[in-house]
């Protein structure tokens, strides 16, 4: 798979990675204790990353890649770390009935799927179906 890579991403804050990365993306994203384990699928390859965010903000990597940079680039894009929204919270704010929300939950981005297939098989998955089913579904799909 490739040779292991630690570095560190710096998220535009604010940035809540436990808030974010919720659910399992069809078994391509998992929690394990304070550690998000994440599978990417890259041009040069299948990778694996293991995140944790430090208390400054800061996100600890650790990724095993055939191509550490392309790697990175789409962990960065799944987890939307580059994404600004702080125009948007300060123009929540100012309403007083987004303002509890924009406040209660100001580092929440909504992380990505990994590829276009992957977020239509997720769409279609959860059509109809009970949670619980869709999510069986995608992860015998995605896996």
């Amino acid at each position: 798979m490739g040779p292991l890579t630690i570095t560190r991403i710096r998220p535009v804050p604010p940035y809540d990675m436990r808030l974010s990365a919720r659910g399992t993306a069809g078994g391509t994203r998992r929690w394990q204790g304070h550690v998000l384990l994440v599978a990417l699928a890259t041009e040069a390859g299948e990778a694996r990353a293991a995140v944790r965010q430090r208390h400054d903000g800061e996100l600890e990597v650790a990724v095993r890649a055939p191509d550490a940079t392309a790697a990175l680039d789409r962990l960065r894009f799944m987890l939307a770390t580059g994404d600004d929204h702080a125009p948007f919270l300060r123009l929540a704010r100012r309403d007083p009935r987004m303002a509890p929300v924009a406040i209660r939950h100001a580092g929440f981005r909504p992380a990505r799927m990994g590829t276009v297939a992957h977020a239509l098989v997720s769409a279609v998955c959860g059509q109809l179906v009970t949670g619980r089913e869709a999510a069986r579904m995608e992860r015998a799909v995605v896996g």
